[in-house]
């Protein structure tokens, strides 16, 4: 349990953590994009180069190499661009670049820019990436690769400064939540032996004091034994208790251990039900049970028993003349569900049911239980790999539903 605490608190401080990281190098990397996007289109729409001599193929014969193909002294002043001038059939009619280039480079850069569909955009070619713009009859290229390298290289930076930095505050995390949660832990855990140890401690004065007032019973009057017997239905009351307290004890202490064996869940629950028809009988229950044969599951097969008597116990004491219990198979889970007619359960306390000591206004606190019955269904579904929910519609019905998967 505090294992699960620890994970879940784990996963909450890592996910704000990397959210906050990730928005604050995001937003610098968006911020950064930005700015390079407007340098880009500031150069390449003050991009106004003369006219010049047409060019020739035989005057154009050096392939693209990107800036690093100018003479170096020109390297500073030179930004790299170049100008294509177009005749009315959209062929290359003049040339104009800071940089060499030759006519086949232009003419692929041309067709790539007019297969874009767009007046301006980026286009990547052999390695390199270029911004262009359809202005008139020219359309203007601006080398973007430098910049394009720095912003992944500033992505990169950005992992590696954000995955190192989630590894630290992982490992603080972990070592703050393990001592954070270790007194609550040995709190815990001293608040279970205490009620194991008291609940066990009041087994024996509790058989003494039935013992006696059995005793007594059978000597008494008739106006000892109307206090007599109140006597009696309270100890049984606390004799309940107190096992339930053991039993939740019990399970809590043993989490990881439980004795899983395979079921036949189906001869469980009619051998169950079997003894209560005459129960069902005398209270005038209308009881609607239909069992599915031969579905079996992988369980502890006392804590399975002790399941169903909660549930079937339940739909008894709280209905109003109806119960139904049906058990069936899907592709991969026996489904159990027991529904019973009566005041039903508030919805503000359907997610409630499950606390230990808990018990509704109306639901449950009219029939004198201690509200554990609920807690350890759902203690024992959870420990055998199942599952169970409960619905409702207050003063009307009430149905729990329990799935386990099947065994194979």
């Amino acid at each position: 349990m505090f294992k699960r605490l620890r994970n879940r608190f784990l996963l909450m401080h890592m996910g704000i953590v990397a959210l906050i990281i990730f928005v604050f190098l995001g937003t610098q990397l968006i911020i950064m994009y930005n700015n390079m996007e407007r340098d880009t289109d500031k150069a390449l729409n003050s991009a106004v180069m003369p006219h010049g001599d047409t060019l020739s193929t035989r005057h154009i014969n050096i392939r693209i190499s990107g800036p690093a193909g100018m003479p170096p002294e020109f390297l500073p002043r030179l930004s790299p661009i170049f100008t294509l001038w177009l005749d009315q059939d959209m062929q290359i009619a003049h040339i104009n670049s800071t940089f060499s280039v030759d006519k086949d480079f232009c003419d692929t850069m041309l067709g790539i820019a007019l297969a874009e569909n767009s007046p301006k955009g980026t286009v990547k070619y052999d390695g390199s990436y270029f911004k262009y713009k359809f202005d008139g009859s020219r359309v203007i290229f601006l080398d973007t690769t430098k910049e394009h390298g720095m912003f992944v290289d500033n992505i990169y930076s950005s992992l590696w400064i954000a995955i190192p930095t989630l590894l630290l505050v992982f490992l603080i995390s972990l070592l703050f939540a393990n001592r954070s949660i270790k007194p609550i832990e040995v709190s815990y855990n001293k608040q279970k032996e205490f009620i194991a140890d008291a609940s066990h401690e009041l087994k024996t004065p509790l058989a003494v004091i039935a013992t006696n007032t059995d005793m007594l019973l059978g000597s008494a009057d008739a106006e000892q034994q109307k206090w007599l017997w109140y006597i009696k239905t309270e100890i049984d009351r606390m004799s309940n208790l107190t096992a339930n307290l053991l039993y939740l004890t019990r399970m809590d202490y043993t989490e990881d251990n439980i004795a899983a064996e395979v079921l036949d869940f189906s001869k469980m629950m009619e051998n169950y039900l079997l003894p209560l028809e005459a129960l069902f009988y005398e209270n005038k229950i209308d009881a609607d049970v239909h069992i599915i044969p031969d579905i079996k599951i992988k369980a502890d097969s006392e804590q399975i028993r002790r399941l169903i008597g909660i549930l079937v116990d339940n739909a008894v004491k709280y209905n109003d003349g109806s119960i139904g219990i049906t058990l069936e198979r899907t592709a991969s889970e026996a489904v159990l569900t027991v529904f019973n007619t009566g005041k039903g359960i508030a919805e503000s306390e359907i997610e409630h049911i499950w606390d230990r000591f808990y018990r509704g206004d109306k639901s449950r606190s009219s029939a004198g239980g201690f509200g554990l019955g609920l807690a350890i269904a759902k203690s024992i579904t959870t420990r055998n790999s199942g599952h169970i929910m409960a619905e409702s519609m207050e003063n009307e019905w009430t149905r729990f539903t329990v799935r386990f998967p099947l065994a194979k």
